[in-house]
């Protein structure tokens, strides 16, 4: 059962959270990549994975807002469903959470989530009363086109609460040392900080070659048939390309090119700088990539399913 939507209709902006996925006054419009085409009914293009998504008739009206260069309110949808339907509010918002539900589903949505607040610590209990509220809450995906300048963009987007928190941290720890070593230096405080602040950096580096590597493996035109997806703390390159000889090397080409460029960090800590040491858990972390290649993995079941494939003959 979806909960009522509330606020819809008032000047403010303040939110109140139910089990909604999305709060109303959150902006929702089409991603550029969608070309929306009315047939016999309804029908969604995606001009960069060249993929068809058909839907309901009844979700033309909807997708006629959404589609619109500045996009809708989601409180807008609901109030349209409720006047030509006249349904209630419950049953509009619900019917509206499916269709963008569907949507998203596919990254074809642009979703301007609204905010109570823009300093970085209301924004993590933002993001954490939506999940306490909601336990079937889910972030709204961002699309990133398939180069190595959207895959920054994108890994960033990623790691933006988990870096926000590390931060904040890192700052405490710092003002910390201050009283338990009153006599110590600016200068010794920023080289024992800096150990926190190279952890960081390791894994947003390894995270970075992990991707990358599939991009390559994909191919020269990795940008014609793929895109980035980031919901969350989840990413995901999608791709249409079908060969299952080809998907084995896409595989296994992000795993070992992630162990191989982070395993190369180690040198750095051979550099006479105290917390340049922080490098020699380089290795550690390039190891722990390679368990990705397991079945339970998204990359291990992927290289199975081709092995598979090829065993019964599938390629030629």
């Amino acid at each position: 059962m979806v909960a009522p939507a509330r606020g819809w209709g008032d000047d403010t902006t303040v939110m109140k959270w139910g089990k909604l996925h999305y709060d109303v006054m959150d902006l929702v419009k089409l991603a550029p990549c969608a070309a929306l085409v009315n047939e016999d009914g309804p029908v969604i293009h995606d001009t960069t994975l060249g993929v068809t998504h058909s839907l309901n008739v009844s979700a033309a009206p909807l997708l006629a807002l959404v589609g619109r260069p500045d996009g809708a309110l989601f409180g807008e949808l609901i109030r349209h469903l409720m006047e030509t339907h006249e349904v209630t509010e419950v049953q509009a918002a619900g019917d509206a959470e499916r269709l963008l539900f569907t949507l998203d589903a596919v990254a074809l949505l642009d979703i301007k989530r609204v905010r109570v607040a823009r300093l970085a610590p209301l924004l993590i209990v933002d993001e954490f009363l939506r999940r306490l509220n909601d336990p079937s809450y889910r972030a709204p995906a961002r699309r990133y086109s398939s180069s190595a300048s959207s895959l920054v963009g994108a890994i960033l987007a990623f790691a933006r609460l988990p870096l926000i928190v590390w931060s904040m941290l890192i700052a405490v720890f710092f003002v910390s040392l201050g009283f338990l070593q009153p006599g110590s230096t600016i200068a010794w405080r920023l080289d024992v900080t800096a150990y926190l602040l190279a952890l960081p950096l390791i894994l947003l580096w390894s995270i970075f070659w992990h991707e990358f590597g599939h991009l390559v493996a994909l191919g020269a035109r990795a940008s014609d048939h793929s895109i980035i997806v980031v919901r969350g703390w989840k990413l995901a390159i999608i791709h249409r390309e079908g060969r299952d000889q080809k998907l084995l090397r896409i595989a296994v080409s992000g795993p070992i090119a992630a162990t191989v460029a982070t395993a190369a960090l180690w040198p750095l800590s051979l550099i006479p700088v105290e917390f340049t040491n922080a490098f020699l858990v380089a290795p550690a972390i390039a190891a722990t990539h390679l368990l990705s290649l397991l079945p339970i993995s998204a990359d291990g079941k992927m290289m199975v399913n081709a092995l598979k494939a090829r065993r019964v003959g599938f390629v030629a």
